[in-house]
């Protein structure tokens, strides 16, 4: 009896230090977040600062988020200037705890946003200075993605070393979906028509994924502010509509409309709804995770992109 008893005790202790072990962990967006619980498990307890179903750009923290925060033993931004400049603010007390997902990436990872030449020396991590040459947008590319999540598990075990093995295990794992999720993705796109190849999306997000499977982009957005469409933007992209054969205009999860309803106008195009660009759905949406966000977009894309 004293033997059941002492085992029932012990069982009842591991599991009470597994949960007081547990970290604390806030993502600055849910996407990132994903991520985390895909390699962290049952060792951390994950918080979404930006919450599902809303944009990061222009995120206003609240004073819930600053308890969070303050709570928090480690805080993961995906860098490259993506999170609002008032999160950035928000984590400013916190440089202990702040870890970098994009910390890992050099210049010639990434896509810039403007004309810049990099010599081969910049071929090194990109400092807080050049971030904001670059897209944000990482997720977008299964390389970055994949180097993403080895940087996140590597800041986990830096901060939890006891369960290296555990956050080691778990990435494997999850780097064989990320693999699966890749061979599907090239599977899919090659089924779109070689002359219907032009993406357009109303939210300057897309462009890794456009680059990889050779697709001309253009977004109405600026690609250096989230929500500002200038009347050059609307004039080029109507141009290079009517210069080849598009017949579809991408819009994503919140957007505003009103400028692509102009344009489909003006040029006999056609709006399809619901790309997820920078964050995931509830559970009950199309998008509660990183890979079903990432099938999501493209099945919806190769979709359309076989059709004239």
């Amino acid at each position: 009896m004293k033997k059941i008893f002492a085992f029932l005790l012990l069982s009842f202790l591991s599991i009470h230090l597994s949960y007081a072990d547990k970290l604390k962990v806030m993502a600055s967006f849910s996407i990132l977040g994903d991520w985390l619980q895909e390699i962290g498990g049952n060792r951390v307890e994950v918080t979404n600062l930006v919450p599902l179903n809303q944009e990061s750009h222009h995120y206003e923290t609240t004073a819930k988020d600053q308890i969070a925060l303050k709570q928090a033993d480690v805080i993961f931004i995906q860098g490259l200037h993506f999170e609002s400049r008032d999160i950035l603010n928000a984590i400013k007390p916190y440089p202990d705890k702040t870890a970098i997902a994009s910390n890992v990436f050099t210049s010639q990872d990434l896509i810039p946003l403007i004309q810049y030449n990099f010599s081969d020396q910049d071929v090194q991590k990109v400092n807080d200075k050049e971030a904001q040459l670059f897209d944000p947008h990482t997720w977008h590319s299964f390389e970055l993605t994949k180097k993403s999540v080895l940087s996140i598990r590597n800041q986990l075990i830096e901060k939890n070393p006891s369960n290296w093995k555990y956050y080691n295990r778990r990435t494997k794992d999850y780097l064989k979906k990320l693999d699966e999720l890749e061979k599907w993705s090239n599977t899919k796109f090659k089924e779109i028509d070689v002359d219907n190849n032009i993406l357009i999306t109303i939210h300057a997000g897309f462009k890794y994924l456009a680059d990889y499977y050779h697709l001309d982009y253009l977004s109405l957005e600026s690609e250096h502010e989230h929500g500002e469409i200038s009347a050059k933007q609307v004039s080029k992209t109507i141009d290079s509509i009517n210069k080849k054969s598009v017949g579809y205009i991408f819009a994503e999860k919140n957007s505003d409309l009103r400028i692509a309803q102009l344009i489909s106008k003006r040029t006999d195009t056609e709006i399809v709804g619901d790309l997820y660009a920078d964050f995931l759905s509830d559970e009950n949406g199309e998008a509660p995770t990183y890979i079903e966000l990432m099938k999501h977009n493209i099945n919806k894309i190769t979709l359309y992109l076989q059709r004239k």
